[in-house]
């Protein structure tokens, strides 16, 4: 089974990083993961990944995937402007109408000042496979507009630790 992972990953933000390792981690064994990332050459994961700005690219590992994972993080907001709703929501909506399980995976759902980000970001979620949300807000929010979700604390609380090697002697 492969699955496209979509979030703001690649941008040297070490949360958004820390939530694609954890989703890495927690992937069922059986699922291949390819990462939309802003910069393929620099991933660090051993996996293949996707230039999220080549569109063609990105509309083509969707289709060629099985599922589509919005993964971590409040994607579904408007604060920043339109493009990141139209950008995360545009690609959830090509998954679901190409009929892939699509998941939005630990969200933070808003804020979201206009109303049609709200009626956009709730038509995108209705068609949802699953979703978890991370905070009281997104919960309501969901819950207002009879979405089913499940509650989850951030994941980055369940990322496995890796032990360094560090070289000479020990202080």
């Amino acid at each position: 089974m492969q699955a496209v992972l979509c979030g703001y990953y690649g941008f040297a933000n070490g949360g958004d990083e820390a939530l694609l390792a954890t989703l890495l981690q927690m992937l069922p064994s059986n699922v291949e993961p390819v990462i939309l990332t802003k910069d393929p050459l620099t991933a660090r994961y051993g996996v293949p990944c996707c230039d999220r700005w080549n569109l063609v690219a990105v509309s083509q590992a969707i289709a060629r995937a099985d599922a589509f994972i919005w993964g971590g993080g409040s994607l579904l907001q408007d604060v920043t402007g339109p493009s990141s709703l139209l950008y995360y929501g545009g690609l959830m909506a090509l998954a679901q109408t190409l009929g892939k399980r699509t998941i939005a995976w630990a969200q933070g759902i808003g804020p979201l000042k206009s109303a049609w980000s709200q009626t956009l970001t709730r038509r995108i979620l209705q068609k949802c496979t699953a979703i978890s949300v991370r905070d009281q807000g997104s919960a309501k929010m969901l819950g207002d507009w009879g979405i089913p979700f499940e509650m989850t604390c951030d994941p980055v609380w369940g990322l496995q630790a890796t032990p360094y090697a560090i070289e000479g002697p020990a202080p």
